[in-house]
């Protein structure tokens, strides 16, 4: 489930707008606030300049009020002058420049700053390191005394350091064996020192928290997969039969799982679990193509597909599939899922369509089973849900897509619980655990992967061989319960209708909340923030008790969170 709305697609890059204006004085980059949210995964955008972008615009703003700035950097040895920048800025990463009345550079280097701030400016990220490496060596400036250095200098020179070693280990590949998973350990582990020296030499910052955090989730993961990889190159793989190992999930008839129970069993432990026979006669299990052809084939949609290319780089590695930035009638794909020919990995698909934007009445039919009702999202008033992130009027979400087509490896975001109910074909899950996700190859604070546990290459990834997990085929008129912060992939084995949701509950909320917080540090998704706040303020405590069994409840009493006590 990828922001900024936390779906599982069809979402927007959060990478924020950037522009170069060269002149006289040398370079200005203008750079958004925005800007940070693609460098941890709360963005579409691609590896390269986008991700450099991204980083410069979220250090541009690291210790600011926020909004636009304008940093000045010095061009090739000329004299140069920064843009004035906002109050909590001015002094800290304005350009310096002779007359300009701002601090200069003292035994340091002016020249090689200069040169090193143009390059980190312009996404060259390697030789930006070695350049500041050098300047911070000869000042004396490597740890958190500035040395010879101006302090704004030293600041702004660790902080460029944190950033560009953060993209290059983004844009380096973890797959080849333990050098390059050693490799890419190492450039985090600069980074997070880097970040460190800047947020002991200058003021706080919630996005420097933001950035602490994030780069110390990303490097945990690392050193977990570096470890495996030392431990066990090829015995252990070997032994599991060279590949990921999968149990079959356990498969539960609603007619003898209580509400008890599959909070005790699966929700409580974090096991997945496919469950048959849920809300007999609901309306949607009548759902067919045929079905949603005649009530909403006339609502426009967009269509995803997979792209392998962006595995770890976008979220479930999906891309658009419809025409260029635009979207086409329903009826239009279902009768190309219907069609003899529509099928393979990156075929078209309609994933994770919001049902109330594509077929608002087909909610007033809607039956939630049991097990899902409690959603601690719709103790909100909807008078207050209009700026929340996940969205609740996201929910529940139509996917139709055809025989072969499938996403990547993905977690849904924000700590939240996920089930889909499949109403027409039939679907594989494979489910890990979240221990298992450093032997995934994992990307972004462990969203998104560079494995496709589909098409596993084991050269490439050899940890694959050693990761275990759940299997599943889900048939018609089941569901299936993915826990919070579940590595999981789905392949369509025919072509398939089904409806889903995220949802919050009581035993996650906790985790749910930390997510939250740890996605609104810097203000960069304020609707992460917002949710945070209503479900301290509306939800039912953690540890207060789980409600009774809410029963099956229809669309409205479900919205209204019928199963809160008056």
């Amino acid at each position: 489930m990828p922001p900024p709305h936390p779906c599982r697609g069809g979402c927007v890059s959060g990478a924020g707008r950037r522009s170069f204006r060269r002149t006289r004085a040398g370079l200005a980059v203008v750079a958004t606030a925005s800007a940070a949210a693609w460098v941890f995964g709360l963005g579409r955008a691609r590896a390269g300049a986008a991700a450099a972008a991204a980083a410069a615009g979220a250090v541009a703003w690291l210790f600011g009020a926020g909004g636009t700035l304008f940093v000045g950097c010095l061009g090739g040895g000329g004299a140069a002058r920064g843009h004035e920048a906002p109050p909590g800025q001015r002094g800290l990463l304005a350009a310096r420049a002779a007359g300009d009345g701002g601090p200069v550079p003292g035994a340091a280097d002016a020249a090689a700053l200069a040169r090193a701030h143009e390059a980190w400016a312009e996404d060259r990220h390697a030789e930006a390191v070695r350049l500041y490496t050098e300047v911070l060596r000869l000042a004396g400036a490597e740890g958190p005394g500035p040395g010879s250095m101006q302090p704004q200098d030293h600041l702004q020179s660790h902080a460029n350091l944190g950033s560009s070693y953060m993209v290059l280990a983004d844009e380096r590949p973890s797959a080849g064996g333990l050098a390059a998973l050693e490799g890419r350990e190492g450039l985090l582990a600069a980074s997070l020192r880097h970040w460190r020296v800047a947020e002991a030499a200058g003021p706080s910052s919630p996005m420097l928290d933001y950035f602490l955090t994030s780069v110390a989730r990303d490097l945990h993961l690392a050193r977990a997969g570096v470890a495996a990889a030392r431990r066990s190159p090829h015995g252990e793989d070997e032994r599991r039969g060279r590949g990921p190992h999968f149990e079959p999930m356990d498969r539960r008839a609603a007619s003898e799982l209580s509400y008890a129970e599959f909070l005790e069993q699966y929700v409580a432990r974090g096991i997945p679990v496919v469950i048959t026979g849920l809300a007999p006669g609901a309306p949607q299990w009548g759902w067919s193509l045929p079905f949603l052809e005649e009530r909403c084939g006339g609502s426009m949609v967009p269509l995803k597909r997979l792209e392998p290319g962006a595995a770890g780089q976008d979220w479930a590695a999906l891309g658009a599939a419809g025409p260029e930035g635009g979207r086409v009638p329903l009826r239009e794909h279902l009768r190309a899922v219907a069609s003899p020919g529509a099928s393979g990995a990156t075929a078209p698909m309609l994933f994770d369509h919001a049902l109330e934007d594509l077929c608002p009445d087909l909610l007033k039919d809607f039956v939630v089973p049991r097990y899902f009702a409690v959603d601690y999202l719709r103790t909100v008033p909807a008078s207050e849900r209009g700026g929340l992130q996940p969205l609740p009027a996201r929910f529940p979400s139509l996917f139709v897509q055809p025989p072969g087509s499938r996403c990547g490896l993905h977690v849904d975001q924000a700590g939240t619980h996920f089930y889909q109910m499949l109403l027409a074909g039939r679907k594989r899950w494979r489910v890990f655990p979240p221990e298992e996700a450093a032997r995934l190859y994992p990307r972004r604070q462990g969203l998104m992967f560079e494995a496709d546990i589909f098409s596993p290459d084991l050269d490439k990834f050899p940890l694959l061989g050693t990761a275990s997990g759940r299997e599943a085929v889900l048939g018609p008129g089941e569901a299936i319960f993915v826990p919070q912060n579940s590595p999981h992939q789905v392949q369509n084995e025919e072509a398939t209708v089904a409806v889903s949701a995220n949802y919050v509950d009581g035993l996650g909320l906790e985790v749910s909340l930390a997510e939250l917080e740890l996605l609104s540090q810097g203000g960069a998704q304020p609707g992460y923030a917002a949710t945070a706040a209503a479900l301290r303020r509306w939800a039912p405590a953690a540890g207060s008790g789980a409600p009774g069994d809410p029963g099956d409840l229809r669309w409205a009493d479900f919205d209204r969170a019928a199963w809160m006590p008056a």
